[in-house]
């Protein structure tokens, strides 16, 4: 009898993500659309060759540009491993192509409950291949230039994707935002590396469902293989040189994001470049941004009135840091 209550409960739960899923794809899509945020459109849409049951890529090029041919960015949004779209990016896609002076393609992949790992992993990696190969004559693209970008699950999906041996010299960087770099540690041993217990922390009880709805399994030895937990990489020169790795300071992915970044830094020792003022240009990076929760540019806040603004702010802020980073590091090729 209990073996039939589990199955049934499993199923309940599988179904519900799966609406719940539907709904805010839809909703996304909606908010997305020409009608709700015509400055923040695509100019185009590509399907992938071989992977045709995904959205449609959407294509973002600059407003003005006198280069040919252009940086490329491949961008991978976020959502559990289970939510969105790439229309989610759209903000920050649109920002990139014209503040860069590059193309912005963000790419869709498959969702669990429905597909497990390593699908999603397997449909990033094939699509960056796609337009790396036959899709980068329509998109005039300089091959030297090309970074991936990916926040929260797609920040996990990118690191892990850049690893991969077809991929990993044909990548100048990487930029993710918060990302999931470990999944080894429990939901209980993140939240206690977060430096106030009193703010909330939406991933906390969701965490399990998303190891049980992606992985399907808490076992630490499958958990510990790179294309989940990317921190996990062998050797330094399998991701690209050039790693821009940010955090939010109350987001309980943030700890292990930075203990990634320190081992990048630490691994890269010899490899830094400075201006002539003496900063870092390329490398790795870690930046953190105070007071801010997971997926804070996403979401309106909903802690203390007033907190809105600073929200925004941050959010422009955080844009215009990868921005000026993106511009460095396209400039050192």
């Amino acid at each position: 009898m209990s073996g039939l209550f589990g199955l049934f409960a499993r199923f309940v739960k599988i179904a519900g993500w799966t609406l719940l899923q539907t709904i805010q794809r839809n909703i996304v899509s909606v908010k997305r659309s020409w009608l709700f945020s015509p400055a923040t459109q695509p100019d185009a849409w590509k399907v992938i060759a071989r992977r045709t049951y995904l959205y449609s890529s959407r294509i973002f090029r600059p407003r003005i540009t006198d280069v040919d041919p252009v940086p490329l960015i491949v961008m991978a949004h976020g959502g559990g491993f289970v939510m969105n779209n790439p229309s989610a990016d759209d903000l920050l896609a649109r920002f990139l192509a014209d503040n860069c002076n590059c193309v912005v393609v963000s790419i869709d992949y498959r969702k669990a409950p429905r597909y497990r790992f390593p699908a999603a992993y397997e449909d990033v990696v094939e699509s960056i291949l796609d337009l790396l190969g036959d899709g980068a004559n329509d998109l005039s693209i300089d091959p030297n230039k090309v970074i991936l970008c990916g926040s929260s699950a797609g920040g996990n999906l990118v690191l892990a994707a850049a690893q991969d041996s077809r991929l990993r010299r044909k990548l100048l960087g990487i930029v993710a935002l918060y990302p999931v770099a470990n999944m080894v540690p429990t939901a209980e041993q993140q939240m206690a590396t977060r430096p106030d217990p009193n703010i909330p922390d939406f991933l906390e009880d969701k965490w399990d469902d998303v190891l049980d709805l992606y992985v399907g399994t808490t076992d630490v030895l499958t958990l510990q293989d790179p294309r989940l937990s990317p921190t996990n990489f062998k050797e330094r020169d399998d991701l690209p040189k050039h790693i821009f790795m940010l955090g939010c300071e109350h987001d309980m992915l943030c700890h292990e994001a930075k203990v990634m970044a320190e081992k990048l830094i630490d691994a890269s020792a010899t490899q830094k470049e400075q201006d002539a003022n003496g900063q870092q240009v390329g490398g790795v990076r870690w930046m953190l941004v105070e007071g801010q929760t997971h997926a804070f540019d996403h979401f309106a806040t909903t802690r203390p009135r007033g907190n809105e603004e600073t929200r925004v702010r941050d959010r422009e802020s955080m844009y215009h840091n990868i921005a000026q980073w993106l511009r460095d590091v396209f400039g050192t090729v």
